[in-house]
């Protein structure tokens, strides 16, 4: 039974099947404790006494114990996960509703700015002239 402890032990602190985010390890209630109404404050007491007093888990870093120490992290992968899928949402959208560079009448549409054509008698600077006022 103690080499199966400390085999979990190489898993949760990374010497076996490493995983990029690693393992954590958790205590969730029995069954019958949570017929009985235990609450979420006691279930993580008990968590906290089962990893600082029984080894090998005791003797073992404690940040990968406990429901409190992966709460946090799995938060945080969730803030990346939205922030991913908000802003690829948010690029196709604007690729969907952004015209693209194409030719209309009188002038090009660059990126979603209209850019007038200048004809040889006129003349013009702006942040959009790729000319000096010759025709292309």
């Amino acid at each position: 039974m103690v080499d199966e402890r400390n085999n979990w032990l190489d898993v949760v602190e990374g010497r076996r099947n490493f995983r990029t985010q690693g393992y954590y390890c958790t205590i969730q209630p029995a069954s019958g404790q949570t017929k009985r109404g235990i609450t979420h404050e006691e279930a993580r007491a008990c968590e906290r006494a089962f990893f600082t007093n029984f080894p090998p888990w005791s003797t073992a870093d404690q940040r990968r114990f406990g429901t409190n120490n992966l709460i946090p992290v799995l938060g945080q992968l969730l803030v990346q996960v939205v922030s991913k899928s908000y802003v690829t949402s948010f690029a196709a959208y604007l690729s969907m509703t952004l015209p693209s560079p194409h030719k209309v009448r009188g002038g090009t549409i660059i990126e979603g700015v209209q850019k007038s054509t200048i004809g040889p008698t006129q003349s013009h600077k702006g942040p959009y002239s790729e000319h000096d006022g010759a025709d292309p």
